[in-house]
């Protein structure tokens, strides 16, 4: 999430079907506008999943 620019990235990792998919190493960027809605999940993602939480 990049709040100064009002975007957010995704990342799915390019399993190697359609390498010329690829991006960012082997992942697929892409970049969207960081409306109210994403920037809401976001916040309720970290909250659930805060970072250094090593439950599996």
């Amino acid at each position: 999430m990049d709040e100064q620019t009002g975007a957010a990235w995704f990342l799915r990792y390019n399993d190697g079907d359609n390498w010329s998919a690829s991006n960012l190493g082997s992942f697929i960027a892409r970049r969207v506008p960081l409306t109210e809605e994403r920037s809401q999940l976001l916040a309720d993602l970290r909250a659930e999943y805060p970072q250094g939480d090593d439950q599996t």
